[in-house]
């Protein structure tokens, strides 16, 4: 959007990115530069960052934008020279702390340069002392990095609605629940998973087992079984974390959801989190908050309806891989091509009747033998084109990567997941060291063997 409410930006930053980190962010942005009402309101011609112009009669600015006629517009919306004018025309005549507040703004916007000194002189003759100049550099400065920081939460925010995996998770590791409290807590997040099902308009028949709650619309009894096969998954891959020498501590039974139709599998989607049903055409694992006032990130997987019993078990063990890696060392998420190919890699290890292997590789081995290298997926995040853009073709990529380092060596897989420190904890190695120790090679070089193994092998 290019234009946005000053109610909506508020809402926007107290609601969509809430935290700590954010609130100091939204403070900077808006506490330091007040809100200034323009009367009479100051007729304009905004030259806009895109190339447009619009004429718009101002009636307020702050540190985050203009407002008026034209709605509302943030000050990297506009070019530098433009801004600079409209707050010259806005700007009260020998009003110092107007000046110094416009002359803030200005600096901080990315191409300044060429205004930046004439801003300067200008506010100087507007009375500002030397004093209020430093001032203004130092705000223009917070500006700028808040200015930053909220672009990278916003685009945070957007990737958390496209995959819930991309959000923030916690560094510190988990540890072992005693019984009582493994009960008390699988019994609040069945509680949770039944009440986004019924927000959703539907009910659902419990089948538990020792780490699994399946919850299924229909009343058939082999949901029963779907609750056996998938302990079963639980406990496969929790003695092959521990072979790797790594716990699996799962917090409270996994409450896996099946749901019966299409439009039952929107609406839930979409009241999870707010996501596109057509992007998870398999399944797809959620966190809420459960056990307040410490709550817990809980992971529940939510199953799209599927015909073939095979595929449907496939992909409710994508979604209960994801959950066991969660609860697997510490929940935080490695890179988007790890955390979006090895649940898939370990749902066809252990459902290989549902035949997903060669369809999860067919569209990465025509782009590889088409000349395309793993390295840019591998450097990617959630955010990115690749995985905004073309998620399916990002997937394809990641998994024919991944599923190459399993066939190579899974114990190395499993501990550059989940076994070299928590991903983005302080002093935490970065992904190329991590892959070097796990792999004893570079990420470039796992390329280059990868990619020549695919010209000739699927």
């Amino acid at each position: 959007m290019n234009r946005y409410s000053q109610k909506f930006v508020s809402h926007f930053l107290s609601v969509l990115l809430s935290g700590p980190a954010v609130l100091a962010v939204s403070s900077r942005l808006s506490a330091d530069i007040q809100r200034r009402e323009v009367a009479p309101e100051v007729s304009l011609s905004l030259g806009l960052a895109s190339g447009k112009d619009e004429r718009c009669a101002v009636s307020a600015w702050s540190g985050l934008g203009l407002e008026g006629s034209c709605g509302s517009y943030r000050w990297e919306q506009l070019k530098a020279g433009s801004a600079f004018a409209a707050l010259k025309s806005v700007v009260g005549a020998k009003d110092a702390g107007a000046a110094r507040d416009a002359l803030a703004v200005i600096l901080s916007l990315p191409d300044s340069g060429k205004v930046g000194s004439i801003a300067v002189d200008w506010a100087r003759r507007q009375g500002l002392d030397a004093a209020g100049v430093e001032s203004a550099r130092t705000e223009a400065e917070a500006l700028a990095k808040a200015r930053i920081a909220l672009e990278k939460e916003a685009l945070a925010a957007r990737a958390a609605r496209t995959s819930p995996e991309s959000a923030v998770f916690s560094t510190s590791a988990w540890t072992a629940p005693p019984a009582a409290q493994f009960d008390d807590m699988s019994a609040r997040a069945i509680e949770a998973a039944r009440a986004l099902l019924a927000r959703a308009g539907g009910s659902a028949t419990l089948h538990e087992s020792a780490h699994i709650a399946v919850m299924a619309e229909s009343g058939d009894a082999a949901f029963a079984r779907e609750a056996a096969a998938l302990e079963a998954v639980f406990g496969e891959w929790s003695e092959r974390f521990g072979a790797a020498g790594i716990t699996v501590s799962a917090q409270m039974r996994i409450p896996v959801i099946f749901v019966s139709d299409r439009d039952r599998w929107r609406q839930l989607v979409t009241t999870a989190f707010g996501g596109d049903p057509d992007k998870h055409p398999e399944s797809v694992t959620i966190y809420p908050p459960v056990g307040a006032p410490n709550a817990v990130a809980a992971a529940i997987v939510l199953v799209a309806p599927e015909g073939d019993r095979s595929r449907a078990r496939y992909a409710a063990t994508v979604g209960l891989a994801r959950a066991i890696l969660h609860y697997t060392d510490a929940p935080a998420r490695g890179p988007a091509f790890l955390s979006e190919a090895l649940p898939r890699v370990m749902a066809d290890v252990s459902t290989p009747k549902a035949g997903m292997d060669i369809a999860l590789r067919r569209d990465g081995l025509v782009a590889v033998r088409a000349g395309a290298s793993f390295m840019p997926m591998v450097a990617s995040n959630y955010a990115d084109p690749m995985w905004s853009g073309d998620p399916r073709g990002a997937q394809a990529m990641s998994y024919l990567f991944v599923r190459w380092l399993w066939d190579n060596d899974p114990t190395r897989l499993l501990r550059f997941a989940k076994a070299s420190g928590a991903w983005g904890a302080p002093g935490a190695p970065s992904l190329e060291a991590r892959f070097a120790k796990s792999f004893g090679m570079s990420p470039e070089a796992a390329d280059a063997r990868a990619r020549k193994w695919f010209m000739t092998n699927d």
